[in-house]
């Protein structure tokens, strides 16, 4: 992200005389008597030279036990910590979302009133029965898992 608004008053490059000799290009600046090449270097090199500078960092910061343990956890948390929602936003999704759990306690309940039958229930009809029951809970408790990752965004 530091790349593009930097890139436009910061990607000047400046080499010394010893430097000049290994990447074949001439001085062409003089800095307090020393000779010097400044140019402007491409928006690729410029990337580059920013995500070395960020590695290098963060090994510094974390280079003595290793990168393997970086605190990621904190940085999940940062990233996907509570963010504030606006109050028309917090009713429209509480008009949407009352409804489905009004009717997924009204089916929880009516899946409870059914177990036992079912569970009694022998031979094959019972065996479909079952079957039939099961898929249902599943249904039922995928909604719930749904609804419940809604209510958490509220």
């Amino acid at each position: 992200m530091a790349n593009v608004p930097t890139f436009f008053f910061l990607n000047e490059v400046e080499l010394d005389v010893k430097d000049c000799s290994f990447t074949g290009n001439t001085p062409n600046t003089v800095i307090d008597g020393e000779e010097y090449y400044v140019g402007e270097s491409s928006f690729p090199m410029y990337v580059y030279i920013v995500t070395v500078w960020i590695g290098l960092l963060m090994t510094s910061v974390c280079g003595g036990i290793g990168l393997i343990f970086l605190p990621y956890n904190l940085f999940n948390d940062f990233i996907f910590r509570p963010k504030p929602i606006k109050k028309a936003d917090f009713g429209k999704r509480q008009k949407i979302l009352l409804p489905k759990l009004l009717n997924l306690r009204r089916e929880g309940k009516r899946l409870e009133n059914e177990r036992m039958q079912v569970a009694l229930m022998a031979g094959c009809t019972g065996y479909a029965r079952r079957y039939e029951y099961n898929k249902q809970m599943r249904i039922w408790e995928t909604c719930t898992i749904l609804a419940e990752k809604e209510f958490r965004k509220l």
